[in-house]
């Protein structure tokens, strides 16, 4: 079944929605119980009250965006919505760095236009933002590209304007990681050919030089 994840170790089969539920329930742990280490256990935030935000690739169809939302119920979160990753870099950009990029703008006069490159584990997202001259000018249009949808819904808040966006699925940082192992596995001086055959990628040695890649990177 497709739709169906077999967990051997478990000898469980269970839904995509169901190992989302999971997933998305360790969010709401975390998020939880980093509140009550800011505000102390005295603090009075209950998930209730709580608003989350999961943002997801534009390419990502409704049916994917409906089964997230139907774990996050499943995972005891009453107020959530999906939005486009996109979205998220434009109201991160205006939250962090709008009042610099006004006060330039208020000295330049013009907009500017701000190209976010976000690489994750396994993919990789692009996005054109702009930054407007002024509040009353705000609405997005995001273009539509092969891995993207046409949206004309305000997806940056106040001042800034999405123009594009395009992830792919295939590019993320850990095949960066991967490359640089086999580098070195390939180049350096101490690793004989005696130390590679004994060199498992699930050995502890190996799980090592991948750590220091990743940390090279």
């Amino acid at each position: 079944n497709q739709n169906k994840v077999y967990i051997p170790n478990m000898d469980e089969e269970y839904s995509t929605t169901a190992l989302a539920a999971m997933l998305v329930g360790n969010v709401r742990g975390n998020v939880m119980s980093t509140i009550a280490r800011l505000e102390g256990n005295n603090t009075t935030a209950k998930a209730d009250n709580l608003h989350f935000v999961f943002a997801v690739p534009p390419s990502y169809p409704q049916s994917t965006r409906n089964e997230l939302m139907d774990a996050a119920y499943g995972a005891n979160i009453i107020n959530s919505s999906v939005v486009d990753s996109s979205a998220c870099l434009a109201a991160v950009y205006e939250r962090k760095f709008g009042d610099i990029a006004a006060e330039d703008e208020a000295a330049e006069a013009k907009e500017k236009t701000i190209l976010v490159v976000e690489m994750g584990h396994a993919r990789t997202s692009v996005s054109v933002l702009r930054m407007l001259p002024s509040i009353s000018e705000a609405t997005t249009t995001t273009t539509t590209t092969d891995e993207s949808k046409s949206s004309n819904e305000n997806d940056g808040g106040d001042k800034v304007r999405v123009l594009s966006t395009i992830s792919s699925p295939s590019l993320g940082a850990n095949l960066i990681d991967i490359a640089l192992y086999h580098h070195f596995l390939s180049n350096h001086p101490s690793l004989s050919h005696h130390t590679l055959q004994s060199l498992q990628s699930n050995s502890r040695p190996a799980q090592r030089l991948l750590e220091g890649c990743r940390k090279l990177k």
